[in-house]
Parts: C-alpha cells; structure tokens; sequence
C-alpha cells in the first residue's frame, strides 16, 4: 500500500508541475511576456492552483457524464458516429475563431483532449492500479485532459481580458510615478507574479510592469466609470461647439 502510494505522489508531483506551467504559459503568451523571468519554480503551483482547481472540476464532471452515457447504451460508438463528431468539434471551433470568442480554445482542448485519448485508451495503461475498466477510461481521460486544458484556459481567460470581457481596470492615479502614463486614465489589470504587478493600456498596445512597492494600493474595477466615460463624451461635444462658435455661422447658398 506504502509501495502504490509513493509510486502516486512521485507521479502527481511532476505532472501538477507540466499541468501549471502550460497554464501559466498559456495565459501569458497571449501577452508576448515570458512569466519565468519573474517568478521561481517553486511559485508555479501556488500561482495556477485557483485557476487548474476550476479546470479540473470542468474535467471531472465531462468525463463522469461521458461515462454514465457511455455506460447506458449497450452497443459502442460507430467509426463513422465518432468521425462525425470530431468534424462538429472542428466546425464549432473555426465558427468561434471566427468571430474571435475566446472559447475556441476550449473546443479546440478537448478535440485533442478526445484524439489522444481514444488513442491511448485500449492500451489499458491503468490496469496496474485501477482494475475496473471504466474507471481506467474516467482517469485517463482526466490525466490526459487537464494538462491540455490547463492551456486551453490560461488562452480563454487571457483573450478575455483582451477583450475586455472580464477585464479588470486600475486607475493609474494609484501609482507613486504617474507621469510614466501619459494620456492614460485607466490601465487593465493582468496579474501579480512575484513581486511584479502587470498592466495592460486600454487599447492592448502597451504592457506596463511594476514593482509592488510602486503600487501602496491596488484597487479594482470591474468597469470604467460611466460618469467618466459621459464626462470625456461632453468635453468632445463642448470643444466641437466652441470650434463651430469661433468660426461663425456657415456660408451655405453663396
């Protein structure tokens, strides 16, 4: 028992290890940054447990329902059902890239998530410690789906946050050095990673990183303000009228 319970933990060590970093990779590719500059080996798990613990609830609950209709119907899948079903996969994916969703990368984790498996699956690599065999296709299927999804996720939530979706904002007078922005109110907010904080412009063109002791208070918005999104639209209306006022009326039928 001993034996079996060391061989686990000297398996699950590494493998939440690959699970986090392709998370972490994910995520911060989609901002051209290399996140292991900043932080340490050791920060890679506690940094993507939240967001792996979310994954593999997602992936828990797929494959158990997968299991019980599985388990329903007495005759297995067809090839051709099976084909079919990957190339609906497929169409719903390039349909969501289109329309630039983020969840395109989740349709596109679990058609790789589904390939690999089915190709690994009648291997029965788990007949060592899982005798019954659905339960082998239930682990395998999670083994082989977090790691791909972890990346999947860290790209969804990523493109969200480009997208202004579930972006969080700061207003940039909560920094010590405010001049560093010029002609920014407001900045997005991607992460703490170390003892760095990182930020996004508005128009996702410029990339700001800072030391935490450059920031005493970190305050979140879910949204820009109205009130200074109506403000900004009257100083518009007013410089118009004013120009128009300057010039005089117009020469129309001269």
């Amino acid at each position: 028992m001993e034996n079996k319970l060391s061989k686990i933990i000297y398996f699950v060590t590494p493998y939440a290890l690959i699970s986090s970093l392709l998370y972490l990779l994910g995520y911060w590719s989609t901002f051209d940054l290399n996140i292991l500059e900043f932080i340490s080996i050791s920060d890679i798990i506690r940094l993507s447990i939240y967001p792996i613990a979310v994954s593999v609830i997602f992936v828990i609950i797929g494959a158990v329902v997968g299991a019980y209709y599985s388990a329903c119907s007495d005759t297995p899948m067809k090839k051709s059902t099976k084909y079919v079903s990957y190339i609906g996969i497929l169409i719903i994916a390039c349909i969501a890239h289109y329309r630039g969703h983020p969840m395109w990368w989740l349709v596109i984790g679990l058609f790789l998530a589904e390939i690999i498996y089915h190709g690994f699956y009648k291997l029965n690599l788990l007949e060592t410690f899982i005798p019954n065999q659905r339960a082998q296709r239930i682990v395998l299927w999670i083994l082989i789906a977090v790691p791909i999804l972890s990346f999947s996720f860290g790209k969804m939530h990523s493109n969200e946050i480009l997208d202004g979706k579930k972006a969080q904002y700061v207003n940039v007078s909560i920094f010590k050095n405010q001049e560093s922005f010029r002609n920014q109110e407001h900045l997005k907010y991607i992460g703490l990673k170390g003892d760095y904080f990182f930020f996004l412009s508005i128009d996702n063109a410029k990339l700001y990183i800072s030391k935490s002791s450059e920031v005493p208070i970190l305050e979140l918005q879910k949204s820009i303000p109205k009130e200074k999104k109506k403000s900004n639209r009257q100083k518009t209306k007013d410089t118009i009228t004013n120009e128009k006022l300057k010039k005089g009326p117009s020469e129309k039928g001269m």
